[in-house]
């Protein structure tokens, strides 16, 4: 079965938004609340609205790239073909591990090699030596045994995941991994039914997962999610559930939203608070699915193509020089004292750090195309 034009346009819209929440999510937001201090009216929400942006609706990106990445590489392997799932290994070699190493490649060439030597100082051996040397290309070797685990509602210590130098491709890495471990997914998948994928959903939701720090269990639990809507032959807009369904689900999503940001505000423990969240990201893929189906389908959201293709080039590329300039800007003009101008900064830098990123793919598509093969796999 393959993609349907519908679902084509919906996955294609998503892109874009999805790699600006990223974004939203790793831009810092320089306010420093101190404590015993109490804040005005304003500022205090000022505060909330940047953590219900970034700890909570930003949430909802990185599972459903994975939901998206599953459902799409399992197209065409309803039935189990060694030769078609070989082939996609090959294809995936060129749209995500060739642009995963350069890029990693290039977040340490930029800063620790060309900076240095320009500034006449010489290759910075002693920062590769630290990071691992070629675990820069994993987990960049900044996790060692002093490391705070974070605690789920069992008291089990979950370890942080881990990542490569350019930090957001830890989602790369990991998609990398699913794809190689798919004929096991596909079997728990195909003859367990949905048992594997509730199991899944139930450990996601409570953080329980086996102690590794890469192939997180949202991302086993989103990619399997997609894999089981392919091999059913499901449109992922609607994921084959009924109406009735699939609006009690998206009104559960709307009042998980709200129950989230009044546990964020009473500042309950951060393991209740993260059980909450994860229901809403969970719920909220139908929700987003099945609104941007109707955008699409009632003609109010339009795709771009220079948008959708430069969502890989924006999650890549952003969390770097780029985030670290605009971020030293922003916080010249704007007060960070004040947390109603540092919520405006926050804004402000994440979006032309956006900008700048959907730009610069501009400008390489133009006049450079045959870099997008390296950088983003020919997107």
């Amino acid at each position: 079965m393959s993609v349907s034009n519908t679902d084509s346009l919906v996955i294609n819209w998503l892109r874009f938004p999805m790699a600006v929440l990223i974004v939203f999510m790793h831009t810092p937001f320089l306010f420093t609340v101190c404590e015993g201090v109490e804040l005005g009216l304003l500022e205090e929400s000022a505060v909330t609205i940047h953590a219900v942006i970034a700890q909570i609706i930003a949430q909802i990106a990185v599972p459903l790239f994975f939901l998206i990445s599953g459902y799409l590489f399992f197209q065409n392997l309803e039935d189990w073909e060694n030769h078609t799932y070989l082939h996609k290994l090959k294809k995936r070699t060129k749209s995500l591990v060739i642009p995963y190493l350069v890029w990693n490649l290039l977040f340490f060439i930029i800063p620790f090699v060309v900076v240095p030597i320009i500034r006449g100082d010489g290759f910075d051996m002693q920062s590769l030596q630290c990071r691992g040397y070629w675990r820069i290309f994993w987990d960049n070797n900044l996790y060692g045994a002093t490391e705070i685990n974070r605690a789920n509602i069992f008291g089990m210590n979950m370890p942080k995941g881990g990542c490569p130098i350019d930090g957001p491709l830890w989602f790369i890495r990991d998609l990398i991994l699913l794809n190689i471990l798919a004929p096991i997914i596909y079997w728990f998948t195909r003859y367990t039914k949905l048992i594997f994928i509730f199991i899944l959903g139930g450990l996601m939701i409570l953080d329980v997962w086996i102690p590794i720090r890469f192939l997180s269990v949202t991302g086993v639990f989103c990619y399997s999610l997609g894999c089981w809507i392919a091999i059913n032959r499901k449109s992922i807009s609607d994921m084959g559930l009924s109406e009735f369904l699939s609006h009690s689900i998206c009104v559960m999503s709307i009042i998980l939203f709200f129950v989230s940001v009044v546990l964020l505000k009473i500042n309950v423990s951060p393991a209740i608070l993260g059980i909450a969240i994860r229901c809403f990201v969970v719920t909220s893929l139908v929700l987003v699915l099945r609104l941007t189906l109707k955008g699409v389908t009632n003609h109010l959201l339009k795709s771009y193509s220079l948008l959708a293709g430069s969502s890989f080039f924006v999650f890549a590329l952003h969390n770097g020089y780029v985030m670290a300039i605009c971020n030293t800007i922003t916080s010249r003009f704007l007060s960070t004292n004040n947390a109603m101008t540092s919520l405006l900064g926050y804004m402000i830098c994440a979006l032309i750090v956006s900008c700048i990123c959907v730009l610069i793919y501009w400008f390489i598509r133009k006049y450079i195309p045959s870099l997008l093969i390296v950088l983003s796999g020919g997107r």
